[in-house]
């Protein structure tokens, strides 16, 4: 349990430092155009993605260090409202774009005959992927809240 945590925890923890530095991009003003370079940018580089990512760990390790009731249930109960918040503006934003209708109706009308079944079997393990994922984290998360 402790490796497979430790394996989670590493490939999740350099997300969550891209995450932090494209809320901070996205705070000071990402350009219009490029935001591919501004990605290739930071994984190529060396200290950038070593900064965030310490950002995130020592975050993390502050959390973890204030104890589960002070650290844990208090973070939690202050992220996961914002983190409802992110999504419905994420939705609200997505579906005022031009062409998003369109986009709707392709992801809402699929077209049967091309699957297969190599891309039957990627979506299913991507699925138990994500929940096995999802559900630790949704009870870990759901044990602070009343």
């Amino acid at each position: 349990m402790i490796l497979t945590a430790f394996i989670i925890m590493s490939y999740y923890s350099v997300v969550a430092g891209w995450a932090i530095h494209y809320s901070v991009e996205s705070a000071t003003g990402l350009p219009e155009e490029g935001h591919a370079e501004v990605f290739i940018d930071h994984i190529t580089g060396m200290w950038l993605p070593t900064f965030y990512h310490a950002v995130f760990m020592g975050l993390t390790a502050g959390i973890v260090a204030m104890g589960v009731v002070k650290g844990i249930q208090r973070t939690v109960k202050l992220l996961m409202p914002i983190l409802f918040i992110l999504i419905l503006v994420v939705i609200g934003r997505a579906v005022t774009l031009d062409g998003a209708m369109e986009g709707l109706e392709f992801y809402l009308s699929p077209e049967l005959g091309d699957v297969t079944i190599e891309s039957l079997n990627a979506a299913i393990g991507q699925a138990f992927f994500t929940l096995s994922l999802g559900m630790g984290i949704i009870i870990t998360y759901g044990s602070y809240l009343k």
